[in-house]
């Protein structure tokens, strides 16, 4: 018996219809795509940032725990003593003590003037002269620099363009990460760009470190990296010599750009030493020569073992055409050595002379500095210190010099109050009077 195939006759099973419909995804808008876009790129950017802080805190941290950075050394110069800062002989009269108090500028003229007559020099002494200048001027050139100055300007038609301006400088100090440069405070102050030249011609950008009005000087900073190590070897710091060693026919060198031309030279001699104090809460004194430079000579007074010993600045150049003024390195050693070390100097603002015993005995006045001028506006002049006045204590240090002032100013900061005690004359006697004084920075 044949069994049918019933698979040939039977037809295949199909799904349900529900079954056979494909699910179609709800079209994205063109607004939902750019927030999606946008938002990606937000969070990219912000794991971005993340992880790059993170390295440069990581990269910091292991920096300084694998190559710890040295602290910068503090410049130390040492400082000299003037063997003339003694007491004067009790026997001094009445009118001495007066000229020691305030020399005026007769006498001043007739002193140099006896002082030059006495040296007058012949002319095989000159010959010797040049030629021992000559050679302490070559080898210490190896410590001057050309400071160039570049400021942007205007001219009337509105187009800009670049005036250059040129200045000596000497070597301070050098360490492994920098130069440091002595230079004239006017010749570089509100430029754009500062360059500076060595001697075998290298140039290097500087920066200002430091700067101060009231004596004119500033000083460069030069990273050393702009150098190469044997650019280094042919250059060296200078030595600062002592200028209270300096007496009357003392030969000397004015270097640098005397002249106004940087690389000048001219030798001379030391006509007079002044004594008297100069300028605003400082003890400049005053080295005459008689190198006959004019009124706006730059560059610095050498000894013949080719050390500093002045600076020509534009705050004390008063030049006749004859005698020319320095300024005596031993008396800002110590501004120089903050300026080195990028500080600033505090600034009271005070003119004045000493009271020594003589004078306090004869004028029945304390022992202390005369005020012989509050500068205007200065931090002494709106605290009420007048001329006159006699300052006797700054905090709780006696003072019996402008010495004494200016070290003591010289161990503040500018911003710092101090009490200053002074004692004033008036119709009903003398009386002591404490002023406060907030120090600005000069």
């Amino acid at each position: 018996m044949t069994v049918p195939d019933k698979s040939k006759n039977e037809e295949p099973k199909r799904n349900p219809a529900f079954i056979r419909e494909k699910i179609v995804k709800k079209p994205v808008s063109l607004k939902e795509r750019i927030y999606r876009v946008v938002s990606l790129v937000l969070l990219a950017a912000l794991l971005g940032a993340a992880a790059a802080a993170s390295f440069v805190l990581v990269r910091f941290r292991m920096e300084q725990v694998l190559y710890p950075s040295e602290p910068e050394e503090q410049v130390v110069i040492p400082k000299d003593t003037d063997p003339r800062e003694t007491e004067a002989p009790v026997a001094e009269t009445e009118s001495a003590a007066q000229t020691e108090t305030e020399t005026s500028s007769e006498d001043l003229d007739e002193l140099i003037q006896s002082a030059v007559n006495e040296k007058k020099l012949e002319i095989e002494d000159y010959k010797r002269l040049s030629a021992l200048a000559a050679n302490v001027w070559k080898e210490a050139q190896r410590s001057f620099v050309t400071v160039t100055a570049v400021r942007q300007q205007v001219d009337v038609f509105d187009n800009v363009y670049e005036n250059e301006g040129q200045t000596s400088g000497i070597i301070l100090e050098m360490s492994s990460r920098n130069v440091l440069i002595l230079t004239r405070y006017d010749e570089i102050q509100d430029t754009d760009e500062l360059e500076v030249t060595f001697i075998n011609g290298i140039k290097a950008q500087a920066e200002i470190r430091a700067t101060d009005s009231q004596t004119g000087i500033a000083v460069l900073d030069v990273a050393v990296s702009q150098l190469g190590e044997a650019n280094l070897e042919l250059i060296t710091p200078i030595t600062l010599g002592n200028s209270y060693a300096l007496s009357v026919g003392s030969p000397v060198i004015a270097a640098g750009d005397p002249y106004g031309i940087v690389g000048s030279m001219s030798a001379g001699s030391v006509v007079y030493v002044g004594t008297e104090s100069h300028g605003a809460d400082t003890d400049i004194r005053i080295v005459y020569t008689n190198l006959g430079l004019p009124a706006d000579a730059g560059g610095f007074l050498l000894n013949m073992d080719g050390e500093v010993i002045g600076i020509f600045t534009e705050a004390y150049s008063s030049s006749d055409g004859s005698l020319t003024p320095a300024v005596g390195i031993s008396n800002i050693k110590g501004i120089i050595e903050h300026l080195c070390n990028g500080r600033s100097i505090a600034y009271m603002g005070i003119e004045g002379q000493a009271v020594t015993s003589e004078i306090s005995e004869n004028y029945d006045l304390p022992i202390g500095v005369y005020v012989t001028e509050a500068v205007t506006g200065s931090p002494a002049y709106q605290a009420g210190i007048q001329s006159g006045d006699v300052i006797t204590r700054l905090g709780e240090t006696s003072v019996s010099s402008m010495r004494d002032i200016h070290e003591a100013l010289l161990l503040l900061e500018p911003g710092t109050e101090i009490q200053v005690t002074v004692s004033r004359n008036g119709m009903e006697g003398s009386r002591e009077l404490t002023f406060t004084i907030q120090l600005e920075s000069r």
